[in-house]
């Protein structure tokens, strides 16, 4: 592009912006929409605790001022680079561990650089948060105390109103876990026959017509072939709420996959925050609350 072509593109970037002050893309288009762009105004990074720290660099580098928003306790970056690749190039290139994509998100360094904020204590690690806000307008209990006791170290504060005997889910059990004994050969991967049985059955008594069914694991998609509601992993449903939410867990006792998924709160605090007023966990009882994080949410159902 000759000097000429790259000025005409930045006038017509500045008309662009004067209809639309506001221009929204993804982190992996952002190269091609933006890249003859020297510089603009403000960034504003949401979810920014699902990005890598290599993944914001461009458009960082020619941003005024940036405004980086996200959360460091729930969804992590997936990063699908083999680990022992990423290892060696940051040691030959003496990347510290903070800039690794495998263990830190922008959200993470972003607030590194914060000098106001607050620790929370995370699997005996104290992870700091830069201006964190505490306080809490979508969930209603049981959902505010498990993620507030698994992840915030109980700092934060409810301000959703709470619910009605008039709320039109007031013919709704509360919320509290679906017990499913479950054998290998009851799952397809990672998710349970059994419990998807369990779960359609209190669909049908209950004539639940919209929810959120949401697995830690993406064989959901290969046994749900049609069902009423939205359907996806932990991860697809960053950002999303409903009124109700089942979380299904699975995890075949074939494979480590339930120690995956309670190895940090995040997956867990992620799931139950995503429903706004009632959330059914389906799972192994008896197995899960051996597991941490999830022994919490029994504990907070069972009040």
């Amino acid at each position: 592009m000759t000097t000429e072509e790259l000025k005409k593109f930045e006038n017509a970037f500045s008309c662009l912006s004067f209809v639309f002050p506001i221009v929204s893309t993804s982190l992996a288009s952002s190269y091609k929409m933006f890249k003859k762009i020297n510089s603009y105004g403000t960034l504003l990074c949401d979810e920014s605790g699902q990005a890598t720290p290599q993944s914001l660099v461009g458009l960082l580098n020619r941003a005024n001022n940036a405004l980086i928003v996200g959360d460091p306790l729930q969804v992590e970056p997936i990063f699908t680079a083999p680990e022992i690749l990423v290892k060696i190039l940051a040691e030959a290139y003496s990347i510290s561990k903070i800039h690794s994509p495998l263990t830190s998100s922008v959200q993470q360094l972003a607030d590194n650089a914060n000098s106001y904020g607050s620790y929370y204590k995370v699997n005996n690690e104290d992870i700091w948060v830069g201006m964190p806000l505490v306080v809490h307008r979508r969930c209603v209990e049981p959902m505010f105390s498990i993620s507030n006791e698994i992840s915030y170290n109980n700092k934060m504060i409810l301000a959703t109103p709470s619910l009605t005997l008039d709320d039109e889910l007031s013919h709704l059990p509360k919320s509290f876990w679906i017990h499913v004994e479950s054998n290998d050969s009851d799952f397809i991967e990672n998710t349970s026959k059994k419990e998807l049985k369990a779960l359609n059955d209190f669909v049908s008594k209950h004539n639940i017509e919209f929810y959120y069914l949401i697995s830690p694991f993406k064989s959901i998609y290969k046994a749900v072939q049609s069902q009423n509601g939205n359907v996806g992993t932990v991860h697809t449903f960053q950002g999303k709420e409903a009124d109700v939410v089942f979380l299904l867990l699975g995890g075949n006792t074939a494979n480590n996959s339930k120690s995956w998924v309670s190895s940090k709160p995040n997956i867990l605090n992620v799931a139950v925050t995503r429903a706004k007023k009632r959330v059914y966990i389906i799972g192994d009882r008896n197995i899960w609350e051996k597991h941490n994080y999830f022994k919490n949410a029994i504990s907070i159902l069972d009040k």
